[in-house]
């Protein structure tokens, strides 16, 4: 006798109809037609999915919608009737958050945290707090993320208006 033996698979279990998470007995070959059916709802909810992240205003939310829908294309890679139902029960639930999140957005508050979201991304924003001697500079990148350069000086002279950012960069000996 040996323990290490692989068990025998069982033609009559192979043959049996297997049920899916809402109760409906497919057989084998009813699997393919489930999944090509998940498969195209998967496609045309992702889309929309994918429309409601781009009216997203924060970055952040555009970011984390992104990787959710990365990753339920992911799992819905696979062969399995009962995963691609899971995936899609997700999706709906994940539909239905992102459509009260992009109705509930706090505008206001996005436009004067983020600036005005005509604006292109990268584009600089720069501002005088006291003319000639005080400066503000602001980019934000895609990511989210944002520099913002503060300078005062001496000498209204530094050229700070031209881009502050840039003068950053530069070395000037009058300061």
């Amino acid at each position: 006798m040996n323990c290490c033996s692989a068990p025998r698979s069982d033609p009559d279990r192979e043959q049996e109809p297997q049920l899916t998470c809402d109760g409906r007995c497919l057989g084998n070959e009813s699997f393919a037609e489930l999944n090509e059916l998940l498969d195209e709802e998967f496609a045309c909810m992702r889309r929309v999915a994918q429309g409601i992240c781009q009216s997203l205003a924060r970055p952040k939310d555009r970011e984390c919608c992104r990787t959710m829908l990365q990753d339920l294309s992911k799992l819905n890679q696979s062969q399995s009737p009962e995963v691609k139902e899971n995936v899609h029960k997700f999706l709906i639930f994940y539909l239905k958050a992102l459509r009260w999140t992009q109705k509930n957005q706090p505008l206001e508050w996005y436009e004067k945290w983020y600036g005005n979201s005509s604006q292109d991304m990268g584009e600089e924003q720069h501002v005088w707090m006291e003319e000639g001697r005080s400066y503000a500079a602001m980019k934000e990148f895609e990511d989210g993320s944002t520099i913002v350069y503060v300078a005062t000086g001496k000498y209204p002279c530094a050229n700070w208006t031209e881009s502050g950012l840039k003068s950053l960069a530069q070395q000037d000996d009058r300061l």
